[in-house]
């Protein structure tokens, strides 16, 4: 396109003299025209190339914005799984605590809130449920004594919170059938201490 343009400037090569004759003579007012167009037409090409580069980035920053959206989402999903089970181990170490020391109830209502906190972080539910009700039962098995008085509010509170552990096992997608009945076994022997 610039070479036509170009080929169509001519430069004025016809001037008078005082005496009216013409004289043949080279003008740069068209070379400069023609050179100006060549200029011109190379930053259009340019721009236009700047423009489908620049789209181009635009689709491959958006990828990589999407990408790391969905892998932010992820790991913030993952470290409060991971606060979850912790939360549950600080809970299974304070029943084992108290436990040691002879308070039963009290281990019985750390070993329910250690489950809880398994059960939401969805990971090794039925390991860690397990050996929890494991020490639940221990616990109920402990005869009373000073330390582990048989209040009826503690027994209706760790009653309160294994039906809730219950539902909470109910809605997990992994097969609890044993932590199930385990915890029906449980809930009859609080309903028989009542």
């Amino acid at each position: 396109m610039s070479i036509v343009a170009l080929a169509h400037t001519h430069p004025r090569v016809l001037y008078s003299t005082n005496d009216g004759t013409v004289v043949l003579g080279f003008d740069y007012i068209g070379v400069i025209v023609g050179i100006l167009t060549l200029l011109v037409t190379l930053l259009v090409a340019w721009n236009i190339w700047q423009t489908l580069a620049t789209k181009s980035e635009i689709r491959r920053a958006c990828s990589v914005s999407h990408k790391a959206k969905k892998l932010a989402n992820k790991c913030s999903n993952n470290i409060k799984l991971l606060q979850m089970q912790h939360i549950g181990v600080i809970k299974h170490v304070q029943g084992e605590v108290e436990f040691a020391n002879g308070r039963f109830y009290d281990a019985c209502l750390s070993f329910v809130d250690a489950a809880k906190e398994y059960v939401l972080a969805q990971n090794n539910i039925e390991l860690y449920v397990s050996i929890c009700l494991n020490r639940i039962e221990m616990c109920l098995n402990k005869p009373e004594d000073e330390k582990n008085v048989k209040t009826e509010s503690k027994i209706i509170d760790l009653a309160d919170r294994i039906a809730k552990l219950d539902s909470l096992i109910g809605n997990t997608n992994s097969a609890q059938r044993f932590n199930k009945q385990r915890l029906a076994k449980i809930k009859a022997r609080l309903e028989n201490i009542k």
